[in-house]
């Protein structure tokens, strides 16, 4: 379990469960968390970083494709994701990329996505 469901979950538990001094623990408390919880730990985001190209095949090895590993990565905002990067080359003119927290970079295979 990645680190931003388990925070939700942790979330959740504190925003729904009373402690000792609230009450009992209803059955729609428990359906209501439990829903929640289930729901905060589906699948990530994920993200194609083609479609942060404007139209332009960044994968050619000749286009600089960092400003779409940027705009990708923003879009994810602080909940995290997956940035998915197609086969091909992908030249970073403008330097390293640098995913936010929670975030993974995945390509589609170690031969077929160069960064």
């Amino acid at each position: 379990m990645s680190a931003q469901p388990r925070a939700q979950i942790i979330s959740e538990i504190n925003t729904n469960m009373p402690d000792n001094t609230s009450g009992l623990i209803t059955p729609a408390i428990m359906r209501t968390t439990l829903q929640d919880m289930t729901l905060s730990a589906m699948d990530p985001v994920t993200l194609n970083v083609m479609n942060f190209a404007g139209g332009l095949a960044i994968n050619n090895g000749t286009l600089d494709a960092g400003p779409a590993f940027t705009s990708a990565f923003s879009a994810l905002s602080t909940t995290g994701g997956i940035v998915y990067v197609p086969a091909g080359t992908y030249n970073l003119v403008t330097g390293a990329i640098t995913p936010p927290s929670n975030t993974v970079v995945q390509g589609a295979g170690v031969d077929a996505t160069i960064l």
